[in-house]
């Protein structure tokens, strides 16, 4: 009673007003198992490949074993909401950081310290008001696969960048924000595009909502069509520029970016209904059916919802995609 509603102490008499200043502490007594976002990379040590997990408030870093079973290496609770989280390795290093959207209306960057067993944190930044709310960036985040720049995306409005650097003391220090303003635009899903050593480009999937729902668009206008658009990041410039957009299907829903530069050919894959399309900056498209279990009748949509990518060789990589259905 005296450590909850700062009443008598021990003693019997009134506690000072320092001592009864309350402080709650709340943790739960089984650990939440749904997973609502992941990042990959090698946050413990050079060349292992680890998985970070959020399990709603929760992060945990795993790894596979020499029995090819998974091991929980940390567990850390964040006392807040995560909603998006990537990883990030700067030019040079030969580990990753995890960078971490949550509902605190904050970006924070965190490394994995083996001594301690934890995760650190590196860097903090303020990016809207707390809550999950539609119009703070942080329900989408991306990472330059070359480690130059971070997006994060709001469900609708505007995104911010930053461009990463490195310290004398081989920190990790960002830019200023950069932000670009979109009203009345809604995003669905942010990546980043591998274009080697050019400027940062990250693709969006995102729509126009009309001004008047009740009135026809006009004639050429892309006010209720979903879009893709290619933001590029200009380092030394500070500014963030659309360099393309056009037209997609309708019921696009999902962006999984490519291995570029010499690993690849770069761009994007758009998941749509029952069809996947390859994109590029500069044009081009090529379109593939889902495959569907047989059985299934044609007019029954079909979804991709995730995707990763199995690297086998320098050049060559996989790409894993799964259906609504559970299939790859």
């Amino acid at each position: 009673r005296a450590f909850l509603w700062g009443g008598e102490g021990h003693s019997g008499k009134p506690l000072k007003a320092s001592a009864a200043r309350m402080n709650l502490y709340a943790l739960t007594l089984e650990q939440s198992a749904a997973v609502t976002c992941t990042a990959t990379g090698s946050f413990a040590s050079p060349g292992q490949q680890e998985v970070a997990v959020a399990h709603g408030k929760t992060l945990e870093l795993l790894r596979l074993d020499a029995d090819g079973k998974t091991a929980s290496l940390c567990t850390a609770e964040c006392f807040g909401i995560v909603r998006s989280m990537t990883s990030l390795r700067l030019p040079g290093a030969n580990v990753d950081l995890l960078v971490v959207g949550s509902d605190a209306g904050r970006m924070v960057v965190l490394q994995y310290c083996p001594v301690q067993n934890q995760f650190e944190r590196v860097f903090v930044e303020a990016v809207g008001p707390p809550g999950c709310r539609r119009q703070t960036p942080g329900q989408f985040l991306a990472a330059d696969p070359r480690g130059r720049a971070i997006m994060l995306g709001a469900i609708e409005g505007g995104m911010v960048a930053y461009t990463c650097t490195k310290d004398a003391q081989h920190k990790i220090t960002l830019s200023a924000p950069i932000v670009t303003h979109h009203g009345g635009v809604l995003h669905f899903s942010l990546v980043a595009v591998d274009v080697g050593d050019t400027a940062p480009l990250f693709a969006c999937l995102e729509l126009l909502c009309p001004v008047d729902p009740h009135a026809a668009p006009a004639a050429g206008s892309a006010e209720g069509n979903k879009m893709l658009s290619w933001y590029e990041v200009k380092p030394g410039g500070g500014v963030i520029t659309r360099k393309a957009t056009e037209a997609v299907d309708p019921a696009s829903n999902l962006l999984i970016p490519l291995l570029g530069g010499s690993d690849g050919p770069g761009g994007v894959i758009v998941c749509a209904e029952n069809k996947i399309a390859f994109k590029k900056a500069d044009g081009g498209s090529v379109v593939a059916i889902i495959p569907r279990r047989e059985g299934t009748p044609l007019d029954q949509p079909l979804l991709i919802t995730a995707a990763t990518s199995v690297a086998v060789a320098p050049g060559a990589a996989y790409y894993i995609l799964q259906a609504e259905t559970g299939d790859l």
